[in-house]
């Protein structure tokens, strides 16, 4: 089945395609994107995990092969919070129910029936699989709420948090430290440097929602150590120096 494309549709989302790769069903971004509400594709794949990105063969819709984007289901929760349509949640709860399940027991599609418990029950009863019980959503929750990483809200706020610590560890934006582009590139690099050590995460953007609040209260109470605070102190020094005289 590796590689293997299938094409789900869906009356309110449209079509999705799927394959498998390293044995794990992938969904194409350009599809989550557009039913997303997600127009820059590009700049979303830049935030996903490498691991979770593959590629392979699709026919478009002039015929011709191409090398389209595909994405696991880690990748595809990324993707999810990323959007700010309504109709996210009613997605996500698609494909993660449904469409997933579907690929992983059987390899096909089974379309939905007016009652979610029941098309889940029709899988189970295929596959002999127990997959629809009230533990298992609780833990699709639990992972749900342990996984989700911060959205762009929340990125914003990182990011005006991290400007304005920096600015006051500087000295103000009338500071010769602030004024001092070395110094000022040196601070911000601190800041977000020592952020990611303390989370252990590659970006503030893999925050984890759950541990947004303590990110705040982390760059609120940063301040620069050692060599570099000696650097600002020094810098400022010559801008008080020169109002004396």
């Amino acid at each position: 089945m590796e590689n293997k494309l299938q094409i789900f549709k869906n009356n309110e989302f449209g079509e999705i395609r799927t394959a498998i790769l390293n044995n794990e069903p992938y969904l194409m971004l350009n599809d989550v994107c557009k039913v997303l509400g997600i127009k820059n594709v590009s700049d979303t794949k830049s935030r996903l995990n490498k691991d979770g990105v593959g590629t392979t063969e699709v026919i478009d819709s002039m015929g011709r092969k191409q090398q389209a984007t595909f994405i696991n289901e880690s990748n595809f929760y990324k993707v999810v919070f990323q959007s700010r349509k309504p109709e996210a949640e009613k997605f996500t709860d698609w494909v993660t129910s449904e469409v997933l399940p579907s690929i992983r027991k059987t390899g096909s599609y089974l379309a939905r029936t007016n009652n979610s418990l029941q098309a889940i029950k029709l899988v189970n009863e295929q596959v002999g699989a127990l997959l629809g019980t009230v533990e298992q959503i609780d833990e699709r929750v639990d992972y749900l709420e342990d996984n989700m990483t911060v959205d762009f809200g929340q990125q914003r706020r990182l990011q005006n948090k991290a400007k304005s610590k920096a600015l006051e560890s500087l000295g103000g934006i009338e500071s010769h430290a602030y004024k001092d582009k070395s110094i000022r590139s040196k601070v911000f690099s601190g800041i977000w440097r020592d952020y990611k050590d303390y989370f252990m995460i590659g970006s503030y953007r893999d925050t984890l929602k759950k541990e947004f609040d303590k990110g705040i209260e982390f760059l609120d109470n940063w301040q620069p150590q050692g060599k570099l605070l000696r650097e600002i102190e020094e810098m400022n020094k010559q801008l008080n120096l020169e109002k004396v005289m």
